[in-house]
């Protein structure tokens, strides 16, 4: 029994005299940098259909009431054949010839809009180009010619400064030249013009 307790006395101290191991650590600073890189979203109508009404038409070709009817009728006899009266001024009211114009201005407003997530430093560039030199008709019936077609909104179309949240809008604006027309009708051409946003 005595030779137990002296090996656990010794045990004992042997374990008290051992040092502690102490806990090892290391620490070291993370820069982060994340690139968020711009993007520009354009939109815009990529189907407009145009209907100019028979009074706008005569204001285009420059007709009033008082130009459209400028014969008086003056006094004429009446004729009865039998059966009914008539009445023959002789000549019909016509007056001067029509002839459609060569160059008629068209705005089409708020045909475009930006929103954009760019730099301070990076602005929005819109652009229109023309695709084709006319609008067609069927069969026989002519065509409308197009031409001096750009960008115009109400400020400008370069250095736009979109947000997402706040949108820049504009116009496109053209010539047409109804002079080669002969019927009435529709006169249409697939992609007539390309609207470009670019970031500078």
């Amino acid at each position: 029994m005595k030779k137990v307790l002296i090996a656990l006395t010794a045990i004992v101290a042997l374990v008290a005299l051992t040092p502690s191991t102490a806990s090892a650590q290391a620490t070291g600073d993370v820069d982060v940098a994340i690139t968020v890189n711009g993007i520009v979203i354009l939109y815009y109508y990529d189907d407009v259909s145009i209907n100019i009404p028979s009074s706008e038409m005569a204001l285009i070709l420059g007709l009033t009431g008082d130009s459209i009817a400028d014969t008086t009728f003056g006094t004429v006899d009446a004729a009865y054949g039998g059966s009914a009266l008539s009445v023959d001024p002789g000549t019909p009211p016509t007056g001067g010839n029509p002839t459609l114009p060569g160059t008629v201005p068209l705005t089409i407003t708020n045909a475009w809009a930006v929103r954009g997530l760019m730099t301070t430093a990076s602005s929005v560039d819109v652009t229109v180009s023309t695709l084709v030199a006319t609008l067609d008709g069927p069969g026989t019936t002519g065509s409308i010619g197009i031409s001096s077609l750009a960008c115009a909104p109400a400020l400008s179309c370069t250095g736009l400064t979109p947000t997402l949240a706040t949108a820049n809008s504009g116009d496109v604006t053209m010539d047409l030249d109804f002079s080669t027309i002969s019927n009435a009708a529709t006169f249409a051409a697939t992609t007539a013009y390309t609207i470009t946003a670019t970031v500078s």
